[in-house]
């Protein structure tokens, strides 16, 4: 013990003596403890904790399949996630998401963001009610005019300081208006969608109506009762009838449910 108190006045010393050192081993001492924060807080709130919406286990996602072609596993169409969720009594409700990045522009110039993009369905599918106001109505995925727009709880506190005004407010995103609907709550997250700061509306149109158009990511609830393995068989009868209808498009073609937090744990893992 003496000899451990000896090294450690002698290490002060050295460290008084070299203050340009000191600052940077305690800068070095800082990041690598706020790092390892960082990682366990995310290894956390993904990896240990199961996903903060309402009844979690009921959450799946779907993925459209093809065995006999290069890429096996892809999103679903829009016209397809639309035949889906009019057809199957597996689901109590059914919206989808994406990613994309937009042009804001205002009046410090243009700026490039990340957002993600939700159908009507898709907050009401994760049991998620905003802060302010509404999500996205039925009717809005097609708008391209004045389409509506969430913020995100950071986006609405950094970039416009927690107004309580804010609905109703006009942006302008890749040159076409948008307006603000409301408010996410401060502690909603959705992995996949990364550190998005708005909530667009899909403004489906041309290529995002076409049938072999693959961008869409369907998030699904399963009825009280009902199973993964019950739902999965209910959605391959519904997968041939639109290989059927639309062999062109859809001929060989199946639909994967896969559990909610098992996707998001399996894009996170590689990363971590």
């Amino acid at each position: 013990m003496q000899t451990l108190m000896q090294d450690v006045r002698y290490g002060l010393r050295m460290l008084r003596k070299s203050p340009g050192l000191t600052a940077i081993i305690l800068i070095m001492l800082t990041l690598g403890i706020g790092a390892t924060t960082a990682v366990f807080t995310l290894i956390d709130a993904i990896l240990l904790r199961p996903l903060t919406y309402e009844n979690p286990e009921q959450l799946v996602q779907m993925w459209e399949k093809r065995t006999e072609a290069p890429i096996q596993q892809f999103e679903l169409s829009y016209p397809d996630y639309l035949d889906v969720k009019r057809e199957n009594k597996v689901f109590s409700q059914m919206g989808g998401y994406w990613k994309n990045s937009v042009t804001l522009t205002g009046k410090e110039g243009a700026e490039q963001l990340l957002v993600a993009v939700a159908t009507t369905g898709f907050f009401e599918t994760l049991g998620i009610q905003p802060i302010l106001v509404r999500t996205f109505a039925a009717g809005e995925d097609d708008l391209r005019k004045n389409s509506p727009v969430m913020l995100s709880y950071g986006a609405w506190q950094r970039r416009f300081g927690g107004n309580p005004s804010i609905v109703g407010t006009p942006l302008v995103l890749d040159g076409e208006l948008a307006t603000v609907v409301g408010v996410l709550p401060k502690n909603f997250v959705f992995a996949p969608t990364q550190s998005a700061e708005l909530w667009m509306s899909p403004r489906v149109s041309g290529f995002f109506l076409r049938r072999n158009g693959y961008w869409l990511h369907p998030v699904a609830r399963l009825k009280p009762g009902v199973s993964l393995e019950q739902a999965q068989a209910e959605i391959q009868i519904i997968s041939r009838r639109l290989a059927r209808q639309y062999p062109d498009s859809n001929a060989g073609v199946s639909t994967d449910l896969v559990d909610l937090r098992r996707q998001i744990v399996g894009q996170i893992q590689p990363v971590l």
